[in-house]
C-alpha cells in the first residue's frame, strides 16, 4: 500500500504512523504474554505497586483518538 505512486507524501506518513505504533502495541502486548508465562512459571515473582487503573485506562483510550477524529467520531472522556 506505501508503494502505490498516487498517495500523498501526507497520506503515506499516516500509514506509517499507524503501522509503527500498532508493532509498539503488538510489541508490548508479546512482552506481557512472556512476562505472564513466567509468572505462571513461576520464574519471576509478582512486584507489588500502586497503579492508577484510571490514567491507564485513559492513555489507552487516547491511542484510538487519531481513528476517533478520521472517522468522526465522538468521544467524552473523564479523568479524575
Amino acid at each position: 500500500m506505501l508503494k502505490k505512486p498516487e498517495l500523498t507524501e501526507e497520506k503515506r506518513q499516516e500509514y506509517v504512523d499507524t503501522i509503527t505504533n500498532a508493532a509498539k502495541r503488538l510489541n508490548a502486548l508479546i512482552t506481557n504474554i512472556l512476562r505472564l508465562n513466567k509468572l505462571e512459571k513461576q520464574s519471576i515473582s509478582p512486584h507489588v505497586s500502586e497503579f492508577d487503573l484510571c490514567e491507564q485506562l485513559v492513555q489507552s483510550a487516547l491511542l484510538f483518538e487519531p481513528v476517533w477524529e478520521e472517522k468522526g467520531i465522538g468521544q467524552r472522556l473523564r479523568y479524575g
